[in-house]
């Protein structure tokens, strides 16, 4: 009786450190690529986007920036970018997970 109930709880033991540990990862993954994605990606975004409109005449250019097309193109890829980037974090732990537990 007292095996079962050790190993009972090292069980919820060891699932209440992975679920833990998982909110912190994702917490910490969301701010990082969140981070990054602003300060790194966003200029770069924007760049390419405002120099694709260097064709178009200056009257266009300045009702597109009036209207605030770039900023939005640039959320919406930058947007796209953080999703990425959390899906192929989220795949790594899941991936390391699996080898976790395969070599327990």
């Amino acid at each position: 009786m007292d095996s079962i109930l050790v190993k009972f709880a090292g069980l919820i033991m060891t699932g209440l450190k992975l679920a833990g540990s998982s909110i912190f990862a994702r917490l910490m993954a969301g701010a990082g690529m969140s981070f990054v994605t602003f300060t790194v990606a966003y200029p770069q975004v924007r760049t390419f986007i405002e120099s694709k409109f260097l064709g178009l005449p200056a009257k266009a250019q300045e009702m597109l920036n009036y209207c605030g097309v770039t900023v939005f193109m640039t959320m919406v890829i930058s947007a796209i970018v953080a999703r990425a980037g959390l899906q192929l974090f989220n795949m790594a732990t899941a991936k390391l997970d699996g080898l976790l537990q395969g070599a327990s």
